[in-house]
């Protein structure tokens, strides 16, 4: 169970408390020492460049820089596997640069990530392998390579031109009913 970090959409910190004393709490819960908790929570508030609110509530900061905590939460334990969902919103690009640097050091440090966004032009970046959801339904799966070639793309396509075609109501359609995608291969290609 500690070998996976994660980080909700959603925020469940506590308002009324510091960000130290929030941090370190949930750096215990996950089988740290308070000490090495609070020792790896000033490494990667640093790391994410909000020190200075270590002894604030967290009530009194933007969204952004809750955000930030909510990544720093999911960092403070080592672990070999971290899901994130939407990890990005809220970010001001700065801060963008500053995730998408520590999830390139995750990956050389053979981390396994598993994101969940919306930000095709971002992941694509960071990820070997990719799940496409359409209205909840998988619409594609494998390696970039994979997934163009499997729907008759050009490889000069991004994964985002390739989730725009296979979600293309007007060139292709994707049949939730029978979890089929049926289009003629020569519209999609780039």
């Amino acid at each position: 169970k500690h070998q996976i970090g994660y980080m909700p959409e959603e925020r469940g910190l506590y308002p009324k408390k510091t960000v130290s004393e929030q941090l370190i709490y949930l750096g215990m819960l996950r089988g740290l020492s308070a000490k090495k908790a609070k020792e790896n929570m000033k490494k990667w508030l640093a790391k994410m460049e909000v020190s200075e609110y270590e002894n604030r509530k967290l009530e009194t900061l933007s969204k952004g820089n809750q955000q930030k905590l909510m990544i720093v939460m999911a960092l403070l334990r080592n672990f070999t596997y971290l899901i994130a969902d939407e990890p990005f919103n809220g970010l001001d690009p700065r801060h963008m640069h500053v995730l998408k640097t520590i999830l390139m050091e995750l990956r050389a440090r053979n981390k396994g990530v598993l994101l969940s966004t919306h930000l095709l032009d971002v992941i694509e970046m960071f990820c070997d392998r990719y799940i496409m959801l359409d209205e909840g339904y998988v619409i594609a799966v494998g390696t970039k390579a994979e997934i163009l070639q499997q729907h008759g793309l050009d490889a000069s396509c991004t994964i985002e031109d390739c989730y725009i075609a296979l979600t293309d109501r007007e060139t292709g359609e994707w049949d939730h009913e029978d979890e089929s995608f049926s289009a003629d291969d020569e519209e999609h290609a780039a």
